[in-house]
């Protein structure tokens, strides 16, 4: 709060104070690399993301952590990620967020890698790598083809501008001429299709980080007006994780010139959450009526998402008016 007077020049007002009350709006978590864990042959593999995630509004134990690409294999429901060049990720210990690393055993390389992203329910990461160093590694041949993209499911809240990541790897560790160039130079990412309930803000796109095993790109993606609290009919058709909020989705390519090839189209899947958005009421005016009568005024307010008996009016003498005996001018 603060307190303030109002001076003509020649005398002051008596000291008034204004409150404010300052909401708390949710934070999106983040996420750090992890670069270079060693794999030894023959042994157990583990890491823990504990230390390397931060959320500003919750207990860790809270978030959910996806790991990029993510495990299609739904027949073993302890995979949760696949790693660039063939590896497996397995849950270890969900409260502490540790994990294991297993290598492909039929072409082991002799680097890997694999992203993940941390979601509150409501915001998420940009996707942060853990890499892994295997000296012991045996490549045989891989068989060459077009880079591969990345397919996400991203959280975000509706009316705000959000993130996104683009993410192609090479399919091929071995051939070089396969690589992405390292400086970035001629890698493009063009979304084909889609978004159908925002936009991507096409001057935001930008390279973020590019070696030759992998590129990421970002650019902003930003959801339809209050879409998050309007979802439409369509829900009863959509996962129970995402049925309350809006549903959007894009289909992109990224360009590789070393190879003049494209990816195939991935796709990039949006949950809009809504958020609480303040209500409105429209000014009054020209009101005319006789004198020694009441006018009563009704209160016209517009919220999006609040049920009508959620809406508290503060009506202290605001819904009527009584003025004085026999007034009849302006007020």
């Amino acid at each position: 709060n603060f307190t303030y007077i109002v001076t003509d020049g020649d005398l002051n007002s008596n000291e008034s104070i204004i409150s404010v009350n300052i909401t708390p709006v949710n934070d999106s978590p983040l996420g750090a690399s992890i670069e270079n864990i060693e794999v030894y042959q023959n042994q157990n593999t583990y890491f823990s993301l504990e230390n390397y995630i931060t959320d500003y509004d919750t207990h860790s134990n809270d978030l959910t952590i996806t790991f990029l690409p993510e495990e299609t294999d739904s027949e073993n429901s302890s995979i949760i990620g696949s790693s660039f060049y063939g590896g497996t990720i397995l849950s270890i210990d969900g409260d502490n967020f540790t994990f294991e690393y297993q290598a492909s055993t039929t072409n082991t390389p002799t680097e890997d890698f694999i992203l993940y992203k941390i979601s509150d329910g409501e915001l998420e990461s940009e996707p942060a790598l853990v890499s892994f160093d295997i000296p012991w590694g045996n490549p045989g041949i891989f068989r060459p083809g077009a880079n591969n993209a990345v397919s996400q499911l991203i959280d975000t809240a509706e009316d705000t501008q959000t993130e996104i990541t683009f993410i192609a790897f090479n399919s091929d560790p071995l051939d070089s001429s396969n690589d992405f160039p390292i400086s970035g130079d001629g890698v493009e990412v063009e979304v084909v299709w889609g978004p159908y309930h925002g936009e991507v803000i096409e001057n935001s796109l930008s390279l973020d980080e590019t070696t030759g095993d992998y590129v990421i790109m970002s650019g902003g993606y930003i959801p339809g007006n209050n879409y998050g609290d309007n979802v439409g009919i369509d829900e009863i058709l959509r996962d129970d994780e995402c049925a309350e909020s809006g549903l959007d989705s894009l289909g992109y390519i990224i360009y590789n010139p070393s190879i003049d090839e494209y990816t195939d189209t991935t796709t990039i899947t949006f949950c809009v959450h809504g958020v609480n958005d303040p209500p409105y009421l429209f000014d009054l005016s020209n009101k005319e009526f006789d004198e020694d009568t009441i006018l009563e005024i009704p209160i016209t307010r517009l919220t999006v998402e609040a049920e009508e008996n959620d809406i508290v009016i503060n009506s202290d003498h605001i819904t009527t008016f009584d003025p004085d005996t026999l007034f009849n001018n302006v007020d």
